[in-house]
């Protein structure tokens, strides 16, 4: 999976537990995460008016609690340009805050 922009108003939060939901009923057990889990900070003009949760601290929070987990499935990730944004503005990976 990839680009699941988690904090932005046009995130996939439904599809994204259903997908996962798919995964644990085949027997997926490593899923990998290509990059922007979270919206990120300063990306484009007007952004601020896009995102739900604003910041590296309530971004990394709202992922924990809402990205889907199941018993015995793993999930690697990787950061994506959303991603580092918070390490270009403020030095700080934000998704290793959330692993």
């Amino acid at each position: 999976v990839s680009d699941t922009h988690l904090c932005s108003r046009h995130q996939q939060l439904t599809h994204l537990k259903s997908l996962y939901q798919r995964f644990h009923n085949e027997g997926i057990d490593t899923v990998l995460h290509a990059g922007d889990l979270v919206e990120g900070i300063r990306m484009y003009r007007g952004w601020e008016l896009e995102v739900l949760h604003h910041g590296c601290d309530e971004q990394a929070a709202y992922a924990v609690e809402h990205y889907p987990k199941h018993p015995g499935m793993k999930t690697y990730m990787i950061s994506g340009n959303h991603d580092a944004s918070f390490r270009t503005n403020g030095g700080v990976n934000v998704v290793r805050r959330v692993a």
